[in-house]
């Protein structure tokens, strides 16, 4: 059986963070391929760069590296709900892990229907340099008595865990 990354996110703009973070948890988590899964309408995010333009540069970004792919979605935003639905069809023959940053892994928890996400999905949390591995830890624990089962996840780090879209925006 496959085992598939799913990684949403704004992407606005994709950087060497977001790759590096894919690779290395391509490797720990034994994942046969990733893809980027761009959010047309990300929450609470204003004046983001027109999808088109943020799939065209994920797609030059990656274009040459192994094991990372686009995912475009039908959905405008990733839900649980609508888009765990998509992504159960697409890849019903894989395991799936869900990439996240730690600042997200936090708040899941808050999330609606996210039994049915931890029900399907194992996560790599990508550790940043705002939370404490402790705090993930205690958020996973919770999440797991939310959600009423055993959440599988993998920490990882990375060598620039700052790194973030709104610096690349800012300049």
């Amino acid at each position: 059986m496959r085992h598939i990354g799913i990684y949403p996110g704004t992407f606005d703009p994709i950087h060497s963070g977001h790759i590096v973070f894919a690779q290395k948890a391509g490797r720990e988590c034994r994942l046969d391929t990733i893809f980027f899964l761009p959010e047309n309408k990300p929450r609470n995010k204003h004046n983001v760069t027109s999808i088109h333009q943020r799939i065209h540069h994920i797609k030059q970004s990656i274009q040459a590296i192994d094991k990372l792919e686009l995912h475009e979605s039908a959905s405008s935003r990733f839900s649980v709900t609508n888009t765990l639905d998509e992504l159960e069809t697409a890849f019903s023959d894989a395991h799936l892990t869900l990439l996240i940053g730690s600042d997200v892994a936090l708040h899941m928890y808050q999330w609606p229907d996210i039994h049915l996400l931890v029900h399907v999905f194992q996560f790599a949390i990508g550790m940043r340099t705002t939370e404490s591995l402790s705090d993930v830890e205690d958020a996973m624990k919770h999440l797991s008595v939310v959600s009423e089962k055993i959440v599988r996840y993998s920490i990882i780090t990375t060598p620039h865990p700052g790194m973030s879209s709104s610096q690349f925006r800012s300049h």
